[in-house]
């Protein structure tokens, strides 16, 4: 865009100057205009989104349960403490579904 500009710019210093004519001028002023594209002219293109399988999210959702259950465990052997190792596995399910819902979009 700022190409363009310093086109026009310098297209405009010529004509105050007088090494342009005003025809000569409004001729290279539009052809300058036109090569801009227009911002309203898309091409839109159909986006479809795959199907995954259910059965698929539903045994990741599965293994990140017994990941989170397993993490508890290990905390609660560990600390001996059964409200830090619920907290934990909590937290890491709350991740992975996190992850697991973020993977779907």
């Amino acid at each position: 865009m700022s190409t363009i500009f310093n086109d026009l710019l310098l297209l405009e210093a010529k004509r105050a100057s007088g090494a342009l004519s005003q025809a000569e001028f409004d001729r290279q002023k539009t052809a300058i205009l036109d090569s801009v594209p227009d911002a309203l002219e898309t091409d839109f293109t159909v986006v479809e989104r795959s199907v995954t399988n259910s059965h698929t999210l539903w045994d990741m959702l599965l293994l990140w349960l017994v990941a989170a259950v397993l993490c508890a465990s290990t905390t609660w052997a560990i600390t001996g403490n059964i409200a830090i190792a619920s907290t934990l596995g909590i937290t890491v399910l709350a991740a992975f579904t996190i992850k697991l819902f973020t993977a779907l979009d």
